[in-house]
């Protein structure tokens, strides 16, 4: 008898596991930092910000998200590393050769994620589109999105995010067939919510 309570007591304990490996979150947002390797003009540099994402689910393996991201920086223009940058200096003025240009950056991106979900591990892959801006041009750029990360499941509320990488090919509605090419990095802590599917 004492063996029969004893298998009762630890049946759920064993079985929570396995449930929850099987199982599926309704909703999750995501929140953390953002880094962007960008083209500015004839160079390239890298910005840091944030990143926010929304994801809802239909099945265990794929689901949609909204992805909405913003990063800041100052760029020096190349010009300014000449010995005394004489020949630029109608354009690149000391000030701007040491406080560079502001540059702000955004992505607004949409579209179905696809997961495989496996041992408290998660692995996700996107295929969004939307829109960019830059600060420092007019116009809202078209922009894909295609990559993909892992999560961490701690418990049944949140998880960690260590990466997600993403390749962002953005283009204004007057350059043509020119494509800015884009690199993004995320990292942070997803929030679970709305109840558990199987």
């Amino acid at each position: 008898m004492r063996r029969a309570f004893s298998f009762l007591f630890f049946l759920p304990v064993f079985s929570f596991p396995i449930l929850a490996q099987d199982s599926f979150p309704r909703y999750e947002i995501f929140g953390g930092s953002s880094l962007i390797s960008s083209p500015v003009g004839f160079q390239r540099d890298v910005f840091n910000g944030w990143s926010a994402e929304f994801s809802t689910y239909f099945r265990k393996e794929i689901g949609a998200t909204v992805s909405i991201s913003r990063q800041y920086g100052n760029v020096i223009p190349l010009g300014c590393f000449e010995p005394g940058h004489s020949r630029f200096y109608a354009v690149y003025t000391p000030k701007l050769c040491t406080e560079g240009i502001s540059v702000g950056l955004r992505e607004a991106l949409a579209g179905p994620r696809f997961t495989w979900r496996k041992k408290g591990i998660t692995t996700f892959g996107d295929l969004l589109y939307g829109r960019s801006t830059a600060s420092y041009e007019q116009g809202k750029h078209f922009s894909m999105g295609y990559g993909g990360g892992v999560d961490l499941r701690v418990n049944d509320r949140f998880s960690l995010r260590p990466f997600q990488l993403t390749y962002i090919p953005s283009r204004a509605p007057d350059s043509g067939f020119l494509w800015r090419q884009n690199f993004r990095y995320q990292t942070g802590v997803v929030f679970n919510f709305g109840g558990w599917r199987k």
